[in-house]
């Protein structure tokens, strides 16, 4: 088994309209990245005829051959490779207010061992056309990452996150490398100007970037940004929308974040050309399993630990 951990967010349109064939196409694109978990955005579809749909994505032969969580409406999705993983509980959708119901799948790292702590697998969508409305979604999203589970044996554990996210809205902090903010004028379709922004505190209209916001301020970090940040490596800071008639300018509208405690182990984030399967591309990351693993058996730090270092105790010995 390799020692890289690839993890895939996908939001593939209308999950290929129901065209079999060009559903199926898209499942062998992502079987091609060797992936270990995907999350996905856009099923329609996959729980018609008893779930047939979504059954077929599992099959080994002609899907990814990893067992799938479809979640509520069709809305997301997660698969998970059960010879690197072993769920370990399963959340449903978290409040009424999510008009794209996320999947959430409690998943423990196999490398990691049987008393490590799980880490929550979290496929999320948030709404198109309300500000108002992701802001909410976007907290009870970050709530994931505020649990501790239950285990068989009585044990608690504190449980991690890391998903991938449609965010239908913009990155919050400015980032050397990043996409640029477009402008409110540059985006030609009037209704979907008041989809992507809101009113700023001097009356005037600015692009949404308040997701983003409140999962970064709820330790749920955007990927990309911490390896731009930390490393240097700027891939994952390519937009994931082309530029269109309607949005206005290429934006990078999807992303995959993980509770702080766990960046230490992803080293790559890549944003390839899904090559017209779809009107999003691929968020591919990459992840040191040892890494992980080893993660998942410390304790968490407190973000005063993570922003100063260890104490003058701790550095003497």
């Amino acid at each position: 088994m390799t020692s890289h951990i690839t993890m895939i967010s996908f939001n593939c349109e209308q999950n290929s309209f129901g065209d079999r064939a060009e559903r199926l196409k898209v499942l062998r694109r992502l079987r091609d990245f060797s992936p270990a978990l995907v999350w996905r955005q856009e099923m329609p579809g996959a729980a018609d005829h008893a779930k047939a749909v979504m059954y077929e994505a599992e099959d080994p032969e002609v899907g990814l051959g990893m067992r799938g969580w479809l979640g509520e409406r069709s809305a997301t999705a997660v698969f998970a490779d059960m010879r690197v993983f072993t769920p370990v509980a399963e959340f449903p959708n978290p409040d009424a207010v999510m008009h794209l119901p996320p999947t959430a799948v409690g998943l423990r790292l196999n490398a990691a061992g049987r008393e490590s702590s799980p880490f929550i697998a979290v496929a999320g969508h948030l709404n198109y056309v309300s500000p108002a409305q992701r802001e909410m979604e976007a907290g009870w999203l970050s709530s994931f990452n505020d649990k501790t589970l239950r285990m068989p044996d009585g044990s608690r554990r504190k449980a991690y996150m890391i998903g991938g996210f449609d965010g239908n809205s913009y990155p919050h902090q400015a980032t050397p490398g990043d996409v640029p903010l477009p402008n409110v004028h540059d985006i030609g379709d009037e209704p979907h100007r008041a989809h992507r922004s809101r009113r700023g505190p001097d009356g005037t209209h600015v692009m949404d970037q308040e997701p983003h916001a409140i999962l970064e301020k709820a330790g749920v970090v955007d990927v990309a940004h911490h390896l731009a940040q930390a490393k240097g490596h700027r891939a994952g800071l390519a937009p994931t929308m082309p530029d269109s008639p309607t949005h206005g300018p290429a934006t990078r509208v999807d992303w995959v974040c993980a509770s702080r405690h766990l960046l230490p182990a992803v080293y790559d984030c890549e944003v390839i050309d899904s090559e017209d399967e779809s009107d999003h591309d691929y968020v591919v990351t990459r992840w040191d399993r040892d890494a992980l693993a080893d993660l998942l058996n410390r304790p968490p730090q407190t973000l005063a630990d993570l922003l100063l270092g260890p104490a003058p105790a701790e550095q003497a010995r």
